[in-house]
């Protein structure tokens, strides 16, 4: 699984400098969130939209499975 994620590790630093570790990955996926949002008697889906970084993992994610 982690060597699907090279292309993201190979831009980022190495040892202690890598920012982008695979949980830190999967983290900035679970702040993409879908609510039902309910104001007075009307009531709308609110989604977020990945950022360019997590739709990367993402289509990475869709190739592996």
């Amino acid at each position: 699984m982690h060597k699907a994620f090279a292309s993201i590790y190979e831009k980022d630093g190495q040892g202690a400098n890598r920012c982008d570790t695979f949980n830190n990955l999967i983290e900035s996926l679970k702040s993409i969130r879908s609510n039902t949002m309910r104001v007075n008697k009307m009531e709308y889906e609110l989604s977020t939209l990945p950022n360019e970084q997590q739709q990367k993992i993402i289509e990475l994610l869709e190739q592996v499975v």
